[in-house]
């Protein structure tokens, strides 16, 4: 661990959310994903971050990102400098056993969230409506530029439940038409936030697994998932 300060006082001792971020050799892209955590409207986080093998000049070059945070973003390093790494599972999945918030999400080092109240909304809607996974939108980019606009297009089924909040749009969501989309479109792991309990019904992702794992991982959330819900506007 190279960086775990205390938690402030006036930081809960638990979260309501952690944030699992797992990098290789991706320090700029790590940086602007990071900024997207710390500059969300909802406070109450911890963003877990576990570096799996880069290089000791990367490794030294994380000081000068964490002086842009604060206490709630934690930095694992498990395995050593320079090794050849485990994959994003493993690395997940170091993330999953530190994090101790009632609430889980991802944030890939190539991505970043673009809407501040995504976390906010993701909390209010799960503790209102007792929803156990949190489905969002998504669109890619390239140098700035968006080459996919709507993460599902054609999946008109994640819209077709009742709204369950207003402004921004949220969905109530049920298995049969999240599997619809899944039949040409799987939701990311960034763009998801699911209720802790759900992780002590279905095992971790899937270590050995070198593509693929975050699938497999989707699929068994939404299985267990009782509630579910879908904001069809980008968040990632």
């Amino acid at each position: 661990m190279l960086y775990s300060p205390t938690v402030p006082p006036h930081l809960p001792a638990k979260p309501a959310v952690s944030v699992v971020t797992a990098t290789r050799e991706r320090p700029d892209w790590l940086g602007r994903a990071l900024t997207s955590i710390r500059e969300q409207s909802f406070t109450d986080f911890e963003a877990v971050v576990v570096d799996d093998g880069s290089s000791e000049r990367t490794r030294q070059g994380y000081a000068e990102i964490w002086r842009r945070l604060d206490a709630r973003f934690i930095l694992h390093t498990p395995t050593a400098a320079g090794s050849p790494g485990r994959g994003p599972g493993p690395a997940r999945n170091d993330g999953l056993r530190l994090a101790r918030g009632r609430y889980l999400a991802f944030m890939d080092d190539d991505d970043r969230w673009i809407a501040p109240d995504h976390l906010e909304l993701a909390v209010r809607v799960m503790d209102d409506h007792g929803v156990d996974l949190y489905i969002t939108n998504m669109r890619g980019e390239c140098d700035g530029q968006v080459l996919i606009g709507d993460w599902f297009p054609g999946c008109a089924s994640l819209t077709k439940g009742r709204l369950i909040c207003d402004s921004p749009p949220v969905h109530e969501l049920s298995l049969a038409d999240l599997m619809r989309a899944m039949h040409r479109h799987y939701p990311h792991p960034s763009g998801i936030v699911f209720r802790r309990s759900l992780l002590g019904e279905i095992d971790p992702l899937w270590d050995r697994a070198e593509i693929g794992e975050d699938v497999d991982f989707m699929f068994r959330l939404a299985d267990r998932a009782v509630r579910l819900a879908y904001r069809p506007d980008a968040v990632v």
